[in-house]
């Protein structure tokens, strides 16, 4: 199992925000992205924003990696990362 700490630097290389949610049984949600333009206002529709979500049954651990809308567009707002629907690309 790999700590917080490594996680979130294995994580962030080459996303411009990255959260990592723990639940209080140890699963993780994580939301990573990358704006479109230099100025990463966390407010504008310029992110695209990935979800991961690490779940942990005995010693093994699920990853599931889905996406804002379904796509890698830059149409996404940070602020609503928690509100927007996720799915596969």
């Amino acid at each position: 199992m790999i700590n917080n700490i490594e996680l979130y630097g294995f994580l962030h290389a080459g996303w411009h925000q990255t959260e990592i949610i723990t639940a209080q049984n140890g699963d993780k949600t994580i939301y990573q992205g990358k704006c479109s333009n230099s100025n990463g206002l966390v407010s504008e529709p310029i992110w695209s924003i990935k979800r991961m979500t690490i779940t942990t049954v005995g010693d093994t651990q699920t990853v599931v990696e889905q996406f804002a809308d379904g796509d890698m567009k830059f149409d996404n707002i940070w602020e609503r990362r928690t509100e927007l629907t996720y799915k596969y690309l």
